[in-house]
């Protein structure tokens, strides 16, 4: 919270609680922004967080790390956010300095990205056709 005053970001604005499954849409829809840093361990080399297409579902843009799973790749192909690349001044310098076109993005153009990447009936239809050049 000392950053946030720092940078003059009022309380109010912002939220930090756990949440039960349940209740994550109706929070994540005061959401303007996502945030999230997952530390790159090997473990999350291969990761899918669930966070990112809960917040992409939701049309909400998203500024995370790169380095883990294929998150870096789905944020810059679907222009769904920003990528933090390292942790220090000249990035978060950066991430400001985008936040104005961030807040622009179409909540539609990304949850429609996000059907691409993580909807279930997408994701049969790509193992199904894996599995159909396997039989051949």
């Amino acid at each position: 919270m000392q950053k946030a005053e720092k940078y003059e970001i009022p309380k109010n604005k912002i939220i930090i609680q756990s949440a039960e499954r349940d209740e994550l849409p109706s929070i994540l829809s005061l959401s303007d922004v996502g945030i999230f840093f997952i530390k790159p361990v090997f473990s999350k080399k291969a990761s899918s967080p669930t966070k990112m297409g809960e917040l992409m579902a939701m049309g909400i843009p998203i500024i995370c790390n790169s380095n883990v799973g294929d998150v870096e790749k789905i944020i810059e192909k679907t222009k769904a956010g920003i990528i933090v690349k390292s942790f220090n001044k000249t990035n978060y310098n950066s991430v400001i300095a985008q936040l104005d076109n961030l807040l622009n993005i179409n909540s539609e153009t990304i949850r429609n990205e996000a059907m691409k990447y993580f909807s279930l009936k997408t994701g049969v239809q790509l193992y199904n056709a894996v599995y159909q050049k396997l039989n051949k």
